[in-house]
């Protein structure tokens, strides 16, 4: 009989157990056994004539009786042969038997196990409706208090048709470690009745538990499960933890140094159906619990740190308390713009508290943390906007109705054609001709009639046989404003476009803050300066060395067009870098000599290694980025295949008004989410055994998602027959799901400049400011801002990698 299991209660997937006690295969022994037919007998001449001739006669017995003597000193030497040969196999495979050290079989069973982890069902992140006991939470506690950041609630487990919470769930991101911790109670507050006890099977003669299908199923998930009992959790938590730690030290070899000294958890046997009507009569819980201190289940807020200022942020709150005009802030890389705009807006409270401010930032994600900060210092009466949203706020005060239409430049250039030319445009001079259109919204002080002008531009953005495109160009931007006037239609680069040609009316604030300076176009600049009207402020923060958006027409000389306003802004600047270590300081400043490592910087580290080798060092949470979308394209499907999950922002970000190509220029995510989809979309029709069983060769014009998809479908579909969640499609949405708390982020060179980590991989670095031939000189600045941009995105190590 099987004698009643005890708390705490220690669950292996059996192929963890497996991989614990298994052995690596001895070698084969490659000496062939010996053969009979290898040991004839030694016959002389005479005894082997006189026995052939008995042989003739068919006198057998004769011929055995002659030859005996010598075929027993043959089989003697067969018999002496295999007992050698048997005594050299048991040598030759104790001295392997040797070579099993326990340094050896210890290496050994540490791969089994890494390799059955990477292979454990993924979590997924839901809301459970069961509430916290004290004893729960009381046991959370400490469990947090030695597993910082690796004890999750709220996570559920889907298998098969059923879905599972854990009360804890253990993830360790470095091993893909999942622990099930659970916290059992003899019985329900509430109905009293029993729960989680064991009953006896007669027929089985064990005993079995009310919760022996759900730990099946976090088993089959390769999910060890770790159960305590109430008493435990309340009498011991970190003996409890010290199980936890001791069944991870077993999978990991990483130990829990604040648990060494700890007592283990005292043991008793799981209770009966009985049992727990006992307990519940006598109330135990309510006495067990009855000393334990209520812990909320959300932490405390952090008490706000006292600002004080560095001597740079106080020249500028100095200048904005007592100074006059405009301003414009040097700011380098992570040098605290943020923090330093957040306080200047409380100095301008301060001694103005009905100010009217406008904080302008280059995309949604830097108005989103500007705003969220604001919130939290308690300031509500100052307008955020990105520069593309102030100016559609300005064009819908005017009319209401505007409709966005991302076709409208193919519309208005096609229609312009029938007007000069009595024809549309053929694609080629459709794309020269759009090209053009866009940019000369962007340098509202170019006319595009002006043949000088039109050239300049067209020689800037290298955009060849354009002469005879100019009337269509310079007719079609008159139909734009026309849309608008008589259809309230728009592109997206019109929001500023149209309040500065039109010079629609502005209410104009007191200060303006515009963040990323250096990336303004013409217009952004003029619609900025008009918000500040005749005698209000502005305040420019920006970096010229991270000027990167001329492709999209941005003036490169954005900074020096800043200076050279009207009413001149006086020079301020933040040049120590709180952000980056000093050994990346020292390699950024032979792009910008300005930038200084803040006086107790770490000294960070740098490596530089191959692109194949970089993939085995990245983790969760850290910073890929590469220079061209098909290397992007190229990360995302390596990462997938090596099951690591991504960050992205899913389709439920996407504004409706805006394409693909918009979202991806605005959010990091963009060219990530096409890739996914993709992805998706192939495993409607997809045949595992179409997908090609090695990785196909890729080709210096090959795009990697036209080769490698089939490829990599292959590969997951591989890993799905280890997973009993359905279908291979559901299988594939959930590993590409956007895992906001362990997902790797991925972003073209561009979008990183809004984004940092503490480990950054700079994706085929040999690409970052490598001349081209026809390369012009705005170009080659930008390109090597770029490379200033990607060395200073990381908070410790700065991985530089090489070409694929």
């Amino acid at each position: 009989m099987t004698p009643r299991p005890t708390y705490p209660v220690v669950l292996l997937p059996p192929r963890l157990q497996q991989a614990l006690a298994s052995s690596p295969d001895l070698p084969a022994f490659d000496v062939p056994p010996p053969t009979e037919d290898a040991f004839p007998p030694d016959l002389s001449p005479g005894k082997s004539l006189l026995s052939t001739f008995y042989g003739l006669l068919r006198l057998r017995g004769q011929a055995d009786t002659l030859t005996a003597p010598e075929r027993q000193a043959a089989r003697a030497r067969y018999e002496a042969a295999v007992r050698q040969h048997r005594s050299a196999r048991a040598e030759f495979e104790a001295a392997e038997r040797a070579k099993l050290t326990p340094e050896v079989l210890h290496a050994h069973r540490r791969r089994k196990v890494a390799a059955l982890l990477e292979s454990s069902a993924v979590e997924g992140v839901g809301e459970s409706f069961a509430l916290a006991g004290l004893a729960e939470m009381h046991l959370f506690e400490h469990l947090q208090r030695h597993f910082q950041g690796r004890i999750l609630r709220r996570r559920l487990l889907a298998s098969g048709q059923k879905t599972y919470h854990p009360d804890f769930l253990y993830f360790d991101p470095a091993h893909r470690l999942r622990l099930d911790i659970e916290l059992d109670e003899p019985y329900g507050l509430g109905h009293k009745l029993p729960i989680h006890f064991v009953e006896f099977d007669e027929g089985a003669q064990t005993y079995r538990s009310g919760d022996e299908a759900r730990d099946e199923a976090f088993l089959a998930a390769g999910w060890p499960v770790i159960r305590f009992s109430e008493q435990q959790a309340v009498e011991n938590p970190d003996g409890c933890a010290r199980v936890v730690a001791e069944v991870v030290e077993r999978l990991t070899g990483q130990g829990t140094l604040s648990l060494a000294a700890v007592l283990p958890v005292s043991s008793h046997l799981l209770w009966t159906r009985e049992e727990a009507n006992v307990l519940a009569a006598e109330d135990t819980r309510l006495h067990l619990t009855a000393h334990v201190k209520r812990v909320d289940e959300k932490p405390a807020p952090k008490p706000r740190r006292v600002f004080v200022p560095s001597e740079y942020q106080q020249r500028i709150f100095d200048f904005l308390e007592s100074g006059e005009g405009h301003g414009l802030v040097i700011a380098v890389a992570g040098s605290g713009k943020s923090t330093t705009l957040l306080e200047s807006v409380r100095v301008i409270k301060r001694g103005s508290p009905r100010a009217r401010i406008a904080m302008l930032a280059f995309n949604r994600s830097i108005r989103h943390e500007l705003e969220v900060k604001l919130t939290g210092a308690g300031i509500d009466d100052v307008e955020t906007a990105t520069l593309n949203g102030f100016g559609m706020r300005v064009l819908n005060r005017r009319k209401r109705g505007i409709r966005v239409d991302q076709h409208k430049a193919a519309g208005m250039l096609n229609r312009a054609a029938q007007d000069v030319l009595g024809t549309r445009l053929s694609q080629d001079d459709l794309k020269r001709a759009r090209n053009l259109y866009e940019k000369f919204q962007s340098y509202i002080h170019l006319d595009p009639s002006d043949p000088e002008h039109y050239a300049q531009l067209a020689r800037q953005y290298n955009v060849t046989d354009a002469e005879g495109l100019q009337p269509i160009v310079a007719r079609a931007l008159d139909l734009t404003v026309a849309a608008y006037q008589a259809q309230n239609l728009i592109s997206l680069d019109e929001q500023n476009y149209l309040p500065v040609r039109l010079n629609l009316p502005l209410q104009p604030y007191d200060f303006v803050f515009v963040d990323e300076c250096q990336d303004l176009t013409q217009t952004q600049l003029e619609l900025v300066r008009r918000a500040a009207g005749e005698t209000g402020r502005l305040l420019f923060v920006g970096d010229p060395r991270q000027a990167i958006m001329g492709f999209r027409g941005a003036d490169n000389n954005s900074v020096e067009n800043i200076r050279r306003l009207p009413h001149p802004p006086r020079e301020l600047k933040l040049t120590v870098s709180y952000r980056c270590p000093k050994s990346h300081v020292r390699r950024a400043r032979a792009l910008m000599p300005a930038i200084e490592a803040a006086p107790d910087a770490r000294e960070g580290e740098v490596f530089e290694v191959g692109w194949a080798q970089a993939f085995g060092y990245v983790r969760e949470r850290d910073l890929l980025f590469a220079r061209n979308n098909d290397l992007v394209d190229l990360i995302v499907l390596e990462l997938l295949c090596r099951g690591l999950t991504l960050d992205y922002e899913g389709q439920a970000a996407l504004r409706p008004d805006k394409s693909d190509e918009e979202e991806a220029l605005e959010s990091d995510s963009g060219r990530v989410r096409k890739v996914v989809t993709e992805l998706r979309n192939l495993t409607a029709g997809f045949v595992p055994a179409s997908a090609p069983r090695a990785r196909p060769p890729l080709g210096p014009r090959d795009k990697p998602l036209k080769v490698l998809l089939p490829w990599v479908l292959g590969r997951l579909h591989e890993q799905a027959q280890r997973w009993d969640g359905g279908e291979f499609r559901t299988f594939v949405e959930a590993v590409t799901a956007p895992d906001p708390r362990m997902g790797v982020r991925v972003s073209s060179a561009h979008q990183a400049k809004g984004l940092e980590a503490d480990r950054v991989f700079v994706m085929g670095y040999p690409l970052f400011a490598r001349p081209r031939q026809d390369q012009q000189e705005w170009e080659r600045q930008q390109e090597e801002n770029l490379k200033y941009v990607a060395l200073t995105r990381a908070r410790e190590t700065l991985y530089l990698v090489g070409l694929p």
